[in-house]
């Protein structure tokens, strides 16, 4: 038993393929003892993934000036469309993100954990520790072009003295 299809976690789609669940939990992150599933109760009898990651997907409304790698309820982005795999984020640390992907407002892109930097798997397989900021200027890493960031974009990923430190 597992979530419905429109309601799918990545890390749910993963889990078959890792050895432990621990490692979609960040050792920093205070809120790495909330359930995934007290966000969707439709997950109850899966495993009990923490919460401390969020994909880089999400509705295709422009917000990230382009298609990101993991769309809503639709399937995933083939690697033949990704410009640069290497410079395009796939998942990223969260705060406090128990919805799969990061979401179209500050408040679900709290990212700033590791002294103003944050965790990024990139699409290409590799992990940098990044500040927010650098992560849509001068090159936007959030969609599969890497088109131009939109100002909203930017105000997101800039420093915010709200954001919690871990």
């Amino acid at each position: 038993m597992g979530p419905a299809a429109d309601d799918y976690d990545f890390r749910y789609a993963l889990t078959p393929y890792t050895k432990s669940i621990q490692i979609y939990v960040c050792p920093s992150n205070p809120t790495n003892t909330a359930d995934l599933n007290d966000y969707n109760p439709s997950w109850a009898g899966t495993a009990i993934i923490k919460r401390s990651y969020a994909a880089n997907g999400g509705a295709g409304d422009g917000s990230y000036g382009g298609k990101r790698p993991l769309q809503d309820d639709v399937p995933g982005t083939h690697m033949a469309e990704i410009v640069s795999p290497a410079m395009v984020i796939m998942i990223g640390e969260a705060y406090d993100r128990a919805h799969p992907d990061y979401w179209d407002n500050p408040n679900d892109m709290r990212m700033w954990g590791h002294m103003s930097q944050t965790n990024w798997l990139f699409c290409d397989g590799h992990v940098k520790l990044i500040k927010p900021a650098n992560t849509v200027q001068p090159t936007n890493m959030w969609n599969i072009t890497n088109a131009a960031a939109p100002a909203n974009l930017i105000g997101w990923c800039s420093a915010n003295p709200n954001q919690p430190a871990f």
